[in-house]
C-alpha cells in the first residue's frame, strides 16, 4: 500500500485544516501507508470548507537529519529535480526590476543557481536538509542551513522575491512559515509558491505521479486553490493570484497590486546554455555533472538539436564507462543484472536481483541500486533512442534503445520504491519507451512477447493510465492484425479503463474498444458506439494529426456497417481537419479512406453523401479500379445527372474490369455507358454500343445472368422516347 491510496467512501473524521483554519468533521478521501516511525495506515481527510486534504495525526520529519552526498541526494541531483520547472517559476515576475531573490526550502539550490547565473540576481536559500548542505558545497550557492520561522526569518533582506517551491505541503505550521516569508519580503515584493494540487488525488492519476504527490512521510497538506488563497490572505496578503494545472498550483501574493505574467515561459535556449555552462564548470563524472549533462541531453532531444546532442552523448558515454563500466553505444548491454554487473538482459537474473534487494534493509538496497548507474541513465537512453528514430531514421536501433531505457527505468524505479519514493518523469518516460518497442516486438513474435518476466504478467503495470491505455490500444491492434484474437480479447479495453485514462479525450483509446468489439459478431451496437466516439473526438480535435488518422480508420470501419452515417461523419471530419493534413498524409490514408467510404455509400444508395465526399478527392488521387470508376459513374448518372461524365466513367470501368479479369462487369459497365449516352441525346452512339454488347455476350439468359435486363429496358425506353419526340 506504500504510496497508493485505498480509496474510501462515505467515512468521516475530525480535521484541523492548515489552509483555511477550519476545525470540525471532514470526509476521509482514503488511507495510505505512512513510513515513520514504522509503516502504518494514515487517513487523508478533506476539509468541508476549502477542500484541502490533510494528512491526519502525523507530523513532519526532522529534515536536518542525514549525511552529505547520500544516494537520496544523488537521485535528486541526477534525475529527480525538475530544474527547468524550478527555473520556470520566477519567469512570471522576471519582467520586473528584480535584484534580490530568497528561497525557503531551496533543496539542492538549482533554482538559486539559475537565478544567480542566468538572471544575475542576488540570491539566498534557507534549508536545513542534507540536500541543501550538499548543494551549497557543489554549486557554491549561499544557503543558510536552518529552518525559517516566524521568530527567525531569512537574513539579508528585504528581498524582491520570496519563493518556496513544493515546500508548503511539508510544513506543520503553515501560518508561521508564511509569516517568515512576510518578514523577509520587501514592501513592493512578491511571494511565489508552488504546491501539488489536491485535485490530483484521484484514481485517474498515474501511480508514479500519485506517489510523488502523496510523498508518504513528507507531505502533510494537499492544498486546493481555495485553501491556498485562504492561507495567503490570512498571512496578510490582500493581493493573491493562483494558477491551477491538473497536478500543480502556482500562487503569487503581494501587499501591493500584482504585476505577474502567467503565460511567461522559460527561454529554453537560455536554460540549455545554463546547463552547458555549468556542465563545463563541474568535475566530469560527479553526480552534479551527470545531472547537468543528462538534462542537457534531454533538452537537446526535446528541441531536436541533434549535433549538440551527439557531443553530449559522447561526453556522458565516456564518463559512464569510466565510472560504471556501461557502454552507452551498446544499449542492449546496459541492462541491470545480478549485483549490478553489466550484462545482457536475463530475466531470471533480474528477478533474483530484486529478490536479493528486498531481503536487505531498504536503505542498503537503495544504495546498491545507486551503485549500478547514474539515476538518469534511463532518461539518457530514451533521448538517445529518440535520436536514432527521428534523426538517424534507424528504427531497429531505436527500438533496442527504447527497450533498454524501459528496463533501466523499471529497475531504478524499483530501487526508489524500496526507499518509499517514486519519480513521475521516469514513469512517463518508461511509458513512452514501452510504447515504442513492445508493439514492434509483438509484430515480430505475437502474443508470446507479452510473457516477458519483466511485466510479471501485466505489461501495463507501473505505467501512467494514459500511456497504459495507448499501449493496450497498439497491442490489441497488432494482435488483431496477426489473427491472434484470443490474446487480443484478453487485452480488450473497457469503458471503465477509458474513464481512467485522461481528462482529454483520446481517439486511440476508443479505437481499441472498436477493434476488440469487432472480434465478436454479437457486439455490433457496441462497436458502432465506439466508432462514433472515435469520429466525434477526431472531429473535435481537428489539429491533432494522430487523432485525425485514427478517425480515418474508424470511418472505414463504420462504412462497412452504416455507409450513410460513415460518409456524413467523414465529411465533417475533413471539414474540421488540419489544413495541412494532405501534405502530411505520407501513406495516402485520406485518399484511401475517401475512396472506400464513397464506394460503400454508393452501394448503400446514399448518393448525396457520396457525391459530397467525392468533392474532397482530386481527380489525380482517385483509385484506378473498376469498382471506384463504377461508383463515380453511378453518382454521375443517378445523382448529378452529368451524363457525359457517367458514360466516360463506365467506359473506364469496363477497361479496368477487363484488366482485372472480371468477365461480366465490362459488359454491364458498357451497357450503363450506353444508357448515359441515351440520356445525353447521343442516340446513335447509344444504339451502336448496345448492339456491340449484345453481339459480344448474346441475348437472353446470358444478359439476365449478369443483371443487364433492366438496363436494356431502360436504354430502349429512353431511345423510344427520344424517337417519338
Amino acid at each position: 500500500m506504500s504510496g497508493s491510496i485505498s480509496w474510501s467512501t462515505g467515512e468521516t473524521a475530525e480535521i484541523a485544516c492548515r489552509a483555511c483554519a477550519t476545525t470540525g468533521t471532514g470526509e476521509v478521501v482514503g488511507t495510505f501507508s505512512w513510513p515513520f516511525p514504522s509503516p502504518h495506515p494514515v487517513p487523508l481527510v478533506r476539509c468541508g470548507t476549502c477542500g484541502t486534504v490533510v494528512v491526519r495525526g502525523e507530523g513532519a520529519p526532522d529534515y536536518r537529519v542525514g549525511g552529505i552526498g547520500g544516494a537520496a541526494v544523488r537521485f535528486y541531483v541526477e534525475q529527480g529535480a525538475g530544474v527547468d520547472f524550478l527555473a520556470d517559476q520566477a519567469e512570471i515576475v522576471a519582467h520586473q526590476r528584480i535584484e534580490s531573490y530568497c528561497e525557503l526550502g531551496c533543496g539542492f539550490g538549482f533554482s538559486l543557481d539559475y537565478a544567480r547565473r542566468a538572471r544575475g540576481w542576488r540570491v539566498l536559500g534557507v534549508d536545513p536538509s542534507a540536500s541543501a548542505r550538499t548543494g551549497a558545497k557543489w554549486l557554491g550557492v549561499p544557503i543558510e542551513g536552518r529552518y525559517a520561522t516566524r521568530e527567525a526569518p531569512p537574513t539579508g533582506g528585504p528581498f524582491d522575491v520570496m519563493a518556496a517551491y513544493e515546500v508548503i505541503e511539508h510544513v506543520e505550521d503553515v501560518d508561521g512559515f508564511l509569516a517568515a516569508m512576510v518578514s523577509g519580503l520587501a514592501q513592493h515584493g512578491t511571494v511565489l509558491l508552488t504546491t501539488p494540487n489536491a485535485a490530483a488525488l484521484s484514481p485517474e492519476t498515474g501511480p508514479g505521479t500519485l506517489f510523488a504527490i502523496l510523498s508518504p512521510g513528507y507531505h502533510l497538506t494537499h492544498f486546493t486553490a481555495d485553501g491556498l488563497r485562504a492561507a495567503l490572505e490570512r498571512a496578510g496578503f490582500p493581493h493573491v493570484e493562483i494558477e491551477a494545472t491538473p497536478h500543480t498550483l502556482r500562487a503569487a501574493a503581494s501587499r501591493v497590486p500584482l504585476d505577474v505574467r502567467w503565460d511567461a515561459k522559460l527561454d529554453r535556449n537560455v536554460y540549455l546554455d545554463y546547463l552547458l555552462r555549468r556542465m563545463g564548470e563541474l568535475d566530469s563524472g560527479q553526480p552534479a555533472w551527470f545531472g547537468m549533462v543528462g538534462r542537457a541531453i534531454r533538452e537537446t532531444s526535446r528541441e531536436q538539436r541533434w549535433s549538440e546532442q551527439s557531443f553530449l552523448l559522447g561526453q556522458y558515454g565516456a564518463a559512464l564507462e569510466k565510472a560504471y563500466g556501461h557502454r552507452l553505444a551498446e544499449p542492449a548491454s546496459i541492462i541491470p543484472g545480478v549485483d549490478g554487473e553489466p550484462t545482457a538482459w536475463r530475466p531470471l537474473e533480474f528477478v533474483t536481483r530484486i529478490a536479493h534487494l528486498l531481503l536487505r534493509p531498504t536503505t542498503g538496497a537503495f544504495d546498491r541500486t545507486a551503485a549500478w548507474a547514474p539515476f538518469n541513465l534511463g532518461m539518457v537512453l530514451h533521448a538517445q533512442a529518440m535520436r536514432e528514430l527521428l534523426h538517424l531514421r534507424r528504427v531497429e536501433q531505436a527500438q533496442v534503445g527504447f527497450e533498454a531505457a524501459d528496463r533501466c527505468l523499471a529497475f531504478i524505479r524499483s530501487g526508489l520504491r524500496l526507499l518509499g519514493s517514486e519519480d513521475g518523469e521516469a514513469e512517463l518516460l518508461q511509458g513512452e519507451a514501452r510504447l515504442q518497442w513492445l508493439p514492434a516486438k509483438v509484430v515480430r513474435e505475437g502474443a508470446s512477447a507479452l510473457s516477458d518476466r519483466m511485466f510479471g504478467g501485466d505489461p501495463f503495470s507501473q505505467l501512467d493510465p494514459m500511456r497504459a491505455a495507448r499501449l493496450r490500444t497498439r497491442l490489441v491492434g497488432e494482435l488483431v492484425a496477426r489473427g491472434e484474437l484470443v490474446a487480443a480479447r484478453a487485452l480488450a479495453m473497457t469503458t471503465e479503463t477509458i474513464a481512467a485514462t485522461s481528462e482529454e479525450p483520446d481517439a486511440h483509446v476508443w479505437w481499441s474498444m472498436a477493434q476488440t468489439h469487432g472480434l465478436d459478431a454479437g457486439a455490433t451496437a457496441e462497436r458502432v458506439t465506439a466508432l462514433r466516439t472515435v469520429l466525434d473526438i477526431a472531429t473535435k480535435r481537428a489539429h491533432d494529426l494522430a487523432q485525425q488518422r485514427v478517425g480515418m480508420h474508424a470511418a472505414i470501419a463504420l462504412s462497412a456497417i452504416d455507409p450513410a452515417e460513415a460518409a456524413e461523419r467523414l465529411g465533417a471530419l475533413l471539414e474540421a481537419a488540419d489544413p495541412d493534413l494532405r501534405a502530411k498524409d505520407i501513406d495516402g490514408l485520406v485518399n484511401k479512406t475517401l475512396a472506400e467510404v464513397i464506394v460503400h455509400a454508393v452501394q448503400a444508395g446514399a448518393l448525396g453523401r457520396a457525391q459530397a465526399l467525392l468533392a474532397h478527392l482530386p481527380e489525380a488521387d482517385r483509385p484506378q479500379t473498376a469498382l471506384f470508376a463504377w461508383s463515380v459513374g453511378i453518382l454521375a448518372l443517378n445523382h448529378a445527372a452529368d451524363y457525359p461524365v457517367a458514360a466516360a466513367q463506365f467506359e473506364r470501368c469496363a477497361v479496368f474490369a477487363t484488366a482485372e479479369g472480371n468477365r461480366s462487369l465490362p459488359h454491364l459497365a458498357r451497357l450503363h455507358a450506353a444508357l448515359a449516352q441515351a440520356y445525353a441525346g447521343e442516340d446513335a452512339a447509344a444504339r451502336r454500343l448496345r448492339a456491340d454488347v449484345i453481339d459480344a455476350i448474346g441475348a437472353g439468359d446470358e444478359l439476365s445472368r449478369i443483371g443487364a435486363d433492366g438496363v436494356l429496358e431502360a436504354i430502349s425506353a429512353r431511345l423510344d422516347t427520344a424517337s417519338a419526340a
